[in-house]
């Protein structure tokens, strides 16, 4: 009894020390400095000192706009991006050289992925197809992937998924007509249910990702701004200024391991019951 009493405090401390506050280092991607449509940047941000630090700047000749930034908990960069021939693309990153490892096309502007992101070890994808926007699952071969839709979510693509590490929760940022909207979604049978209006910051939330505490981090495609986001209200504060890149396309962070460790200590705890 004694053990297993150990075994749940070393594990709330393991959860505690996770979810504390603490620094968390945005990847972010950003159309290019003189606008849409003309290249853009990869970068990283670290929001306890403020630093910005721009990891590669690409011209009109390889793209000509991001997509969105999706990072794995292995630390892996994968972005899309709007290519010269029209086609949108998926790409691995090189984080040496910031060459593309490899490329896909993912199709045309009905196939646009605007929404990029894992949620555990899956990379999940939403297209930008207004109204008839989808999710789609994109399962990582080595070279490639192979890309399942898996049906409409009914609302209109305008941003960024990303899971809250404290409550499994799924957000997701859409246009609706005349404003952007936060929506919590279920991507195994799509579906939304509406947060509120985003208020604060202008509209087109193309970047939105939760902090190992909680926090919620988005951009904009109108501003080169950081804000939070409150998850209850829809309401935006301003956090900085992200001076030396274009607007914001797109955020991302390796998904906190807050859940993992708690799967990983509950079946450690069963096993240790059944000795």
């Amino acid at each position: 009894m004694i053990g297993s009493r150990m075994w749940i405090v070393c594990l709330v401390a393991v959860l505690a020390a996770s979810t504390s506050a603490s620094a968390d280092t945005l990847w972010g991607t950003s159309h290019g400095s003189a606008g849409f449509w003309q290249g853009g940047s990869i970068w990283t941000y670290n929001t306890a000192s403020g630093v910005l630090d721009v990891k590669a700047t690409y011209t009109t000749a390889t793209l000509l706009a991001f997509g969105d930034i999706a990072v794995s908990a292995a630390g892996d960069v994968y972005v899309t991006y709007y290519g010269q021939d029209g086609f949108d693309k998926l790409a691995k990153v090189n984080t040496t050289t910031w060459a593309f490892d490899w490329v896909q096309d993912l199709g045309g502007s009905a196939d646009q992925i605007n929404a990029l992101e894992f949620i555990g070890d899956d990379l999940y994808g939403v297209t930008g197809g207004g109204i008839d926007a989808r999710v789609r699952k994109l399962t990582l071969t080595g070279s490639g992937a192979t890309v399942a839709d898996i049906g409409k979510i009914g609302i209109n693509s305008d941003g960024d998924l990303t899971r809250d590490p404290q409550t499994g929760t799924v957000y997701y940022t859409s246009w609706e007509s005349t404003a952007s909207q936060l929506n919590t979604v279920d991507l195994t049978a799509p579906s939304e249910t509406k947060v509120g209006f985003i208020t604060g910051g202008q509209n087109g939330w193309a970047g939105l990702v939760f902090g190992a505490d909680g926090t919620l981090w988005a951009g904009n495609y109108y501003e080169n701004k950081l804000y939070t986001i409150d998850k209850s209200t829809a309401v935006a504060t301003f956090f900085d200024s992200l001076d030396g890149v274009g607007t914001v396309t797109g955020l991302s962070i390796p998904e906190p391991a807050t859940m993992s460790l708690l799967g990983l200590g509950l079946a450690a705890l069963a096993a240790r019951r059944r000795k």
